[in-house]
């Protein structure tokens, strides 16, 4: 669970708590582009994941299909062969 960052302050803030300084406002501003990174960062590798999954699953099938045509050409050969 990401942690909850407080919201950046406008003004003096009187009503919503103390502004903050332009230290923490940075920091803060670093956490939040962070935070925006790692999500980026998380739906790449999920969208990757998604493609490589996609991508055996192509593979077994033309790999068992290949499997099924390499049967059938030795059936053949070594029919010919014996004639």
């Amino acid at each position: 669970m990401l942690p909850v960052l407080p919201k950046p302050q406008n003004g003096s803030g009187a009503r919503n708590g103390p502004a903050l300084s332009s230290a923490e406002d940075k920091e803060m501003k670093k956490k939040l582009r962070n935070r925006e990174s790692a999500l980026a960062a998380r739906e790449r590798k999920k969208q990757k994941m998604l493609e490589l999954e996609r991508r055996v699953s192509e593979l077994g099938r033309e790999n068992s299909e290949l499997k099924v045509e390499n049967c059938a050409l030795r059936g053949t050969l070594s029919t010919v062969m014996h004639k």
